[in-house]
């Protein structure tokens, strides 16, 4: 499915990290497994400094990924 088109998509009002993580399990729920790499267009919740390879992530967010592989 590498170069496949299907998308998850959900809209909320207010989008914050909580929110986010909810979106990332309901998505992993669904999808049923964690590609490498997930894109979440227009936010910068994960983000604590810093851009592309030198990005610095928030701990909360690397926690929740180590924790969801």
């Amino acid at each position: 499915m590498r170069y496949c088109k299907r998308r998850y998509l959900q809209f909320y009002p207010v989008f914050d990290r909580f929110h986010m993580k909810c979106f990332l399990h309901l998505a992993l729920t669904h999808w049923g497994y964690a590609p490498r790499i997930c894109v979440i267009d227009n936010t910068n919740l994960a983000r604590l400094r810093g851009l592309g390879s030198k990005a610095v992530i928030v701990p909360e967010m690397e926690a929740f990924a180590k924790a969801t592989g």
